[in-house]
């Protein structure tokens, strides 16, 4: 299951968003949980995030994964940020997510112990 969620996450990145990919961008495919779902932009970097997915296989419960927005720089959501994976989700009305230079953004998954996130790094200086 895992290596059909790493394939719909690549091929739904670049099939859907193929337009939009930059040139010189280098494509990434993480894996996450709630320890370790804390990223900071490098300086002199654009992150352009095309997909963030929860993993079905390991969930807790028969809850529904969720996975929220939980902190942007210096802003912490505290009643639960923006939804950007809600499982039979209809819509990705949320992506791309584009965060520039030395941003920091956290995560928080509901009813799941891992994610997956796509997302192309983009030399600014170029």
């Amino acid at each position: 299951m895992k290596n059909l969620l790493f394939t719909i996450a690549i091929f739904s990145s670049f099939f859907i968003n193929a337009q939009d990919l930059p040139i010189d961008g280098k494509v990434h495919l993480i894996e996450f949980n709630n320890k370790n779902s804390k990223f900071t932009v490098p300086t002199g970097k654009t992150w352009i995030i095309y997909n963030i997915l929860g993993d079905i296989e390991n969930t807790q419960t028969e809850e529904r994964i969720r996975i929220r927005l939980k902190r942007v720089n210096n802003l912490i959501f505290k009643y639960g940020g923006p939804m950007v994976y809600k499982y039979a989700m209809t819509t990705d009305g949320t992506f791309p997510l584009i965060f520039k230079e030395n941003t920091i953004f956290e995560l928080e998954i509901f009813h799941s112990n891992q994610a997956f996130m796509t997302y192309v790094e983009v030399d600014i200086n170029k």
